[in-house]
C-alpha cells in the first residue's frame, strides 16, 4: 500500500512539473505509460497501426489538456479516457474483444474459474479443449452489446475500478456497476451451458 502511495505521490509530481511547460518531464510519462496505453488500445482495434496512431494521438491530446488535468486524478485513467474517445471519434473500435476472461460469476455470487472444464490442461486432448474454451469466451463476448462489452474488459482485463470506467465510457459508477454484473451473468450462462452440454 505504501508502495502505491508513493508511487502515486512521485506521478502528481512528474504531472505538476509538466504542467509548468516541462517537456522532458512530459517524455518520462509518456515513456511509463506508453506499451501500456498501446497494449489497451489494441485490445479494442486489433490493428498495430490504428492502435500507434491512436496511441501517438492520445498523447498529443493529453499534452495540449495538461492544464485541465486534475492532480488527484490518476494519470494513467486520464490517458484511458483520451484514448477511448479518439478511438471513437476515429470509428478505430472493432467489433471483437479476444481477450479471454478465465473467472466469472455465476447467479449465486459465486466465483467460477472456467478453466475447471477442462479435464486436464497439459494433454493433448486438454490442449484442445483449451482452444474450445478460448473460442467460446471469445465468442460470447462477442455477443455481448458493446455497452456490456467494454466495462467487462476495462474491469477484469485491465483491473480498473468502478469509479475508473465510469470516468472513461462516461456513465455513472452505479450503471458501471449493473452492466458488468450483468456481462458476468451472461458470459456464465453461454459458458456453463455449452461446456456441460458437451
Amino acid at each position: 500500500m505504501h508502495d502505491n502511495r508513493t508511487q502515486q505521490v512521485e506521478e502528481q509530481m512528474l504531472v505538476r512539473k509538466a504542467q509548468q511547460g516541462d517537456a522532458q518531464i512530459f517524455s518520462l510519462l509518456v515513456n511509463k505509460y506508453q506499451r501500456r496505453l498501446n497494449h489497451f488500445l489494441h485490445r479494442f482495434t486489433h490493428d498495430e497501426q490504428i492502435t500507434l496512431d491512436l496511441v501517438q494521438e492520445t498523447f498529443l491530446k493529453a499534452y495540449k489538456a495538461l492544464p485541465q488535468f486534475r492532480t488527484d486524478s490518476q494519470f494513467y485513467t486520464w490517458l484511458c479516457c483520451i484514448g477511448m474517445n479518439t478511438a471513437k471519434s476515429m470509428a478505430a473500435i472493432s467489433g471483437r474483444e479476444p481477450q479471454m476472461i478465465t473467472e466469472i460469476v455465476d447467479d449465486d455470487g459465486e466465483q467460477i474459474d472456467v478453466l475447471e472444464y477442462l479435464s486436464d490442461y497439459h494433454t493433448p486432448e486438454g490442449q484442445l479443449l483449451n482452444r474450445e474454451l478460448i473460442d467460446a469466451v471469445d465468442e460470447a463476448i462477442d455477443n455481448l452489446p458493446v455497452s456490456l462489452r467494454q466495462p467487462i474488459i476495462l474491469s477484469e482485463v485491465n483491473g480498473l475500478t468502478y469509479e475508473e470506467i465510469a470516468h472513461v465510457i462516461g456513465c455513472p459508477v452505479g450503471t458501471v456497476r449493473s452492466r458488468i454484473a450483468r456481462a458476468r451473468e451472461i458470459l456464465s450462462v453461454q459458458i456453463k451451458t455449452r461446456f456441460e452440454r458437451e
